[in-house]
Parts: C-alpha cells; structure tokens; sequence
C-alpha cells in the first residue's frame, strides 16, 4: 500500500487536466491532502493506485520546469501528513532538482567535451590550446604531423618553439592588449628544420577576472600554396619578358632617324 515504485511511476496525466498531480506541475508547489475522496482533484483511479487517503505531493523544481513529484504518506496509520514532515519533503525535493540539474549539466559538459575534442583531434589544420600564462596544454594529431614534435614533448611550451619568435611575440603583445587580428601570416620551423608558411588565428575560451582563461589557436599551412603563388607570379613574368622579346624580333621597333646638316 502508499506510494511504491509500482503505484506511481507508469502513471500519465494530461497537465491541462483537474488530476491532482496536474496540478502539482502547473502550481510548482506542494499539496498536502488530509483526506483525499474529499477532494475532487484526487480520482478514485488514483487513490487505488496508492492505496491511501492521506498523502503530500512536492514537485521537484527544475531551471524551466518541474522534474517530477515525490509523494509521501503514513501508511503505518492512515492519518495525514505533518506539517513539518510536509516541509522536509519540499526541502528534499529542491535538493533533488539542484542535484538533477547539476546532472544534466554535467552530461552536457562532457557530451561538449567529447564533441569538441573529436573536432580537434580530426581537424585537418593544426590546433593548439594555451593556457593563461600562453603554455601549450593540447596539440592535435595535425599539428603533431605538421611540426613534427609529438604532444608530450611540448606540452607546457611556447609556440615560440615552433613559430618565428618575432612573429610570435607581435601576435602574443596583440592578444595582451586585448585587439589581436583576425589572422596573422607568420613563419613556421618544424622539427627536421624546414620553414613553412602559416596562417594563425586566435581564440579565447571565456574570460577570468578580466583575462581570458586560455587560447585557441588554428595554425593553417600555407607553405605549398604559397610556392603555388610564387610559381605562377614567376611564370606571368616569364610570359611578359617573353612577348616584349617576341616583338622586338618581329620588327616592333623604332625606325631609322634621319641626320641632316
């Protein structure tokens, strides 16, 4: 008999509906009911379900909308609920929304936190994280086969490891004065010594007593395209030098000057 895991739990009712339960939801607060075939808002569906004529429903208060309801009664002696009793049911019920909330919350953070990682870890740019203090903390699997030093071995480094460092140290004033650009093209140096062409960007992840907590930085490798654009800046300047030269053979030039006395 009361308020079992059998009784209560596969019950449905419509919020729009006169049911009791209804309008625990729709009032967000607690109903304590001394004698329930007294009260039209309990069905005799209902109070079969539980076995009781004397109960306390409390809601379990979400951030937008009520959890659930708990409910309670005394069915050792059939009479109501105390007061003070009904008050340690809401004050539970709120504690069990915080802690539900906080639940949720956090699935959604590591759900996120799954998420972005997979999109860092698959980027087909490189990616690094930094700390406040501009300490690398991640390094995708990108910019480990970019630069050629594995994550281990620079985590708790500078990017002036593998960025000029005067380009470095102009983009590092800018994200301190708060006005970095929206890119910045700078030379990169990788392990084996090759130089490369990058395009970076900067990020920051929130703020902390006015400072940025950290920094998301997208190092694109410009190094091939940039060859691209020197080649063919070079091969227009081939084909120019090529049709002046072609017109002076073709006879395109000035004609004899005559001489007189």
């Amino acid at each position: 008999p009361g308020f079992t895991d059998e009784s209560v739990p596969s019950r449905r009712v419509r919020l729009d509906s006169d049911d009791i339960l209804a309008h625990v939801v729709r009032g967000g607060r607690a109903i304590n009911v001394a004698d329930g075939s007294a009260d039209p808002r309990c069905s005799p569906e209902f109070l079969n379900a539980i076995r009781s004529r004397a109960f306390c429903l409390a809601p379990i208060p979400g951030r937008d909308r009520v959890q659930g309801v708990i409910g309670v009664d005394r069915p050792s002696s059939g009479g109501p609920v105390p007061e003070e009793m009904a008050q340690s049911l809401v004050l539970f019920c709120g504690a069990a929304g915080l802690a539900l909330e906080n639940a949720r919350l956090l699935d959604g953070i590591v759900e996120s936190e799954n998420r972005f990682r997979t999109a860092v870890e698959k980027s087909p740019d490189a990616f690094a994280g930094l700390d406040r203090e501009f300490r690398i903390a991640l390094w995708n699997p990108r910019a480990e086969t970019l630069f050629g030093y594995r994550a281990g071995e620079l985590l708790g480094a500078s990017l002036a490891e593998v960025i000029d460092a005067v380009d470095y140290a102009g983009m590092r004033e800018d994200v301190l004065g708060g006005a970095p650009r929206a890119h910045y093209d700078v030379g990169g140096l990788t392990r084996d010594g090759r130089r490369l062409e990058l395009q970076v960007s900067w990020h920051s992840q929130g703020a902390e007593e006015g400072r940025a907590r950290g920094w998301f930085v997208l190092l694109h490798d410009r190094t091939e395209e940039k060859r691209l654009e020197a080649h063919l800046l070079e091969g227009e300047k081939t084909a120019t030098a090529g049709s002046l030269i072609g017109g002076v053979a073709h006879g395109h030039h000035p004609g004899p000057v005559p001489l007189g006395y």
